[in-house]
């Protein structure tokens, strides 16, 4: 809003998470809006319940986890703290430019699971869990970022999504916070004339896969 009370009325101020939701009003990914922040769509909220929901077996498994202050612990999950370790994997893949969850999105959470059986099921866990978010069926909460992730992958051509008309002028503010899922949208753009302005000293959102 003060953006917009600055700035010429051709220019229109939005983050990454406002255009998706735009998108998504009107996309085929509609519905899993009642399941985003701030709706009551889903059925699930306790992870226990979405650890049953998902058919997690409760087998343990031991994993390594990084501590904050640079140690490490060893931890055996249950179904529902493998619910937990997806959801991580998955938060990470949602902020990359990969188009499909990777061991590289496991290899940047907190867990390192040493035993390939071990990795091979939190990363399938991972894909369920996606899968339900992003079904109009789902019955799991959905993030702003599952939206931006579907609307970075739909490839959309950002010079001509607009109420005002054709866009020219892409401008990127603080570049430096610009998760890898918007830098590669933003990459792709040929249409459009990009303006990227940022501090290569600043990296205060790296948590986010900011590089």
């Amino acid at each position: 809003d003060e953006a917009k009370g600055k700035l010429p009325k051709n220019t229109e101020a939005l983050t990454g998470h406002a255009l998706a939701l735009k998108w998504a009003r009107t996309s085929d990914y509609s519905e899993i809006l009642k399941r985003g922040p701030g709706g009551k769509g889903f059925k699930y909220t306790n992870a226990k319940a979405i650890a049953k929901h998902l058919n997690i077996s409760d087998k343990e498994m031991t994993v390594s986890i990084e501590k904050k202050d640079g140690g490490s612990e060893l931890k055996s999950l249950d179904g529902v703290g493998k619910y937990f370790a997806a959801r991580k994997i998955l938060e990470n893949y949602q902020r990359s430019d990969r188009d499909k969850i990777t061991e590289k999105d496991l290899l940047d959470s907190v867990y390192d699971v040493p035993n390939e059986n071990d990795r091979k099921e939190l990363l399938g866990i991972a894909e369920k869990l996606w899968n339900d978010r992003i079904s109009n069926d789902g019955k799991t909460p959905v993030e702003f970022d599952t939206y931006r992730k579907l609307w970075a992958m739909s490839e959309p051509d950002l010079s001509k999504e607009s109420g005002l008309g054709k866009r020219d002028i892409l401008f990127i503010d603080e570049a430096q916070v610009t998760p890898p899922v918007l830098s590669k949208l933003v990459n792709s753009q040929k249409n459009i004339q990009k303006v990227v302005v940022g501090d290569s000293d600043q990296s205060i959102y790296g948590f986010s896969g900011n590089e």
